[in-house]
């Protein structure tokens, strides 16, 4: 008999037409290596298939007493479980890996499954364990020289600070990941880590700085996998949408879609599906729109990628929206609920009960409008409180991190340091409380400007328009957006564009009362909550603070740059949702960028 390693194909034919004893152990063995070769390829892929193959292989690795396959098998399974949204029985998988690959002298597959561990802790919410796994891996890889592997689990650890929140500690770790990829000339981990950067730029919502990043990434990525290829063209096409320019959006989808086909990326095409129907939605292609979104939909069901279903059923419920069809958008987004709720995804289940409340108040059905809409705020409330947490989270295992390493000093100085470390070690700990102290602060605060955050200002104006309204008392809003300031970013840098931001928010805090409460309410924009204030108080306000802006000496910071900004302000006594009332204030700063920005609109 053949050493050779037979194909998938052909073996499992030879194994249902043989007894298991008629086959050679090595002939046996390469079968499994095969099994397990393909599930790990297709665990994003087909994530059903995956399973059922490492589910094989694994049956035939603990007959045959063979540790490295039942390893492989269990990481597969692991991954493709992770997949279909199934976190405990992938923990499970990843734990019993773990234990196994120990023992191996090739540390790879150890290094796989902590890597699965951290992603499953951080899915599951665990996000202080998911860190800490992470930077154990980071530790391994340096002492193991592998300083691609390092350069990997660096990225890991800035994507679960992302999970945390830490947006900032996030992209100073990519940057780290980054500069050992150069070091290396790692092409395909340059390109991926600067995607990374791009999407950490998205989850704050800066579509103007991700998108340079995605562009550098698209042409540094000539060797990049397929997979990773698709979604930066998604990525892509999603900044061009929320910037306004649907047919380069159109451009790029409609490219990540034709290479998600050809390579039989079935997840990537689902992703990339989602994204051409709501671009299809905008453009008032409703047919189109359908016809992508049930393909999103039937590929993810094949493939039993849970997780993502819930997206897709809510741009199934916008399409019908779109078509007037409230029973059938009613159903679509009932179902979106009911999936996120198995999944615990509470982002979703928000956007899902909003939908819900929006269309039963459409249908008549006020009670029921009123109860989605109360869960909804709830959620917000449960996702503004988990923020806070994980911002905790970040700061505690930072400090336990450096802990460590201050503990392992005073072991290796011993009694000539002892001393000397003690002292910095009660350092430490005063400079914890410290921080622990500044946290409330910090998860309410804008890193750069000093201002609130919007998490903050949201909960603030809710409660603020609650009491308004039962006192009858005026409330005013003001939403603020610095004129070309992509041009200022351009043209003199974004560096410049740090020192405008800086000074606007600081000019905007000389001219306020105390009662006020101002934001940075992402990228340029800022808002301002005026309590117990009519609109003709407001509106003189506001132009008392456009003035400031317009007569400040900004060629201190350039000789050519000038700064203006444009005002919407509103003051709606009847609106009982603070959410529609800044939706109010948006389109009065439209109106003022309309009509030639450099006002205040009311």
């Amino acid at each position: 008999m053949s050493d050779a390693l037979p194909s998938i194909e052909g073996t499992s034919l030879l194994l249902q037409s043989h007894n298991m004893g008629e086959l050679g152990p090595i002939e046996v063995l390469g079968y499994i290596d095969q099994l397990n070769e393909k599930a790990w390829e297709l665990r994003s892929l087909d994530s059903k298939q995956a399973a059922q193959l490492s589910e094989k292989a694994l049956h035939l690795a603990k007959q045959m007493h063979y540790q490295q396959g039942q390893c492989d098998a269990l990481l597969a399974r692991g991954f493709a479980s992770f997949r279909m949204g199934q976190f405990e029985a992938a923990r499970k998988d990843a734990e019993h890996a773990k234990e196994l690959c120990e023992t191996l002298p090739d540390k790879q597959p150890l290094l796989k499954a902590l890597n699965l561990l951290g992603i499953v802790h951080g899915q599951t919410g665990n996000l202080e364990k998911a860190l800490e796994t992470f930077l154990s891996n980071c530790q391994l890889l340096h002492q193991l020289g592998d300083i691609k592997g390092e350069a990997n689990a660096i990225g890991n650890a800035a994507f679960a600070y992302t999970l945390l929140g830490d947006y900032p500690t996030a992209l100073e770790f990519y940057l780290k990941s980054l500069k050992l990829f150069e070091a290396i000339a790692y092409q395909e981990g340059i390109s991926r880590c600067l995607m990374n950067i791009g999407s950490t730029y998205l989850d704050m919502n800066d579509f103007q700085e991700a998108l340079p990043y995605f562009l550098r990434s698209l042409d540094t990525g000539e060797n990049q996998e397929p997979q990773v290829h698709v979604t930066l063209l998604s990525n892509i096409g999603y900044c061009h949408e929320t910037l306004g320019d649907l047919d380069k959006a159109f451009g790029y989808v409609l490219e990540g879609l034709r290479i998600a086909q050809s390579i039989e990326d079935r997840s990537g095409a689902a992703a990339t599906l989602d994204k051409l129907g709501r671009l299809y939605i905008k453009s008032g292609d409703l047919t189109q729109a359908k016809d992508s979104l049930f393909h999103a939909l039937s590929i993810k069901q094949e493939i039993g990628d849970r997780s993502s279903q819930a997206d897709t059923l809510l741009l199934i419920g916008d399409l019908y929206l779109a078509q007037s069809d409230y029973p059938k958008a009613l159903e679509s987004f009932q179902k979106s609920l009911e999936l996120a709720t198995s999944i615990g995804n509470k982002p979703e289940m928000t956007q899902a009960d909003e939908k819900l409340s929006y269309v039963w108040e459409k249908l008549g059905y006020f009670e029921k409008a009123l109860h989605h809409l109360r869960n909804m705020v709830a959620l917000k409330n449960e996702i503004f409180d988990d923020a806070s947490n994980r911002k905790l989270q970040s700061l505690r295992v930072t400090f336990q991190i450096e802990q460590s390493e201050k503990e392992r000093e005073i072991y290796r100085l011993k009694n000539v340091e002892l001393a000397k470390a003690n002292e910095q070690l009660q350092n430490a700990n005063q400079e914890k409380s410290d921080l622990l102290e500044q946290l409330a602060r910090q998860a309410q605060e804008d890193a750069l400007t000093g201002l609130y955050n919007r998490r903050y200002f949201d909960t603030r104006i809710k409660l603020e328009l609650e009491h308004a309204q039962s006192l009858h008392i005026p409330l005013s809003v003001m939403m603020c957006d610095i004129d070309n300031f992509k041009s200022i970013n351009d043209t003199f840098s974004h560096q410049t564009g740090d020192m405008v931001l800086t000074k606007v928010a600081e000019l905007f805090k000389k001219g306020l009362r105390e009662a006020d409460v101002l934001a940075r309410y992402g990228g340029e924009e800022f808002v301002l909550l005026m309590p117990t204030t009519v609109l003709d108080n407001a509106v003189r306000l506001c132009e008392r603070l456009r003035q400031n802006i317009v007569n400040h000496p900004w060629q201190d910071i350039h000789p050519d740059l000038k700064v203006t900004v444009s005002m919407g302000v509103v003051n709606d006594p009847s609106c009982h949702n603070y959410e529609k009332l800044i939706a109010q204030a948006d389109l009065k700063l439209y109106e003022a960028k309309r009509s030639g920005k450099n006002k205040v609109c009311k």
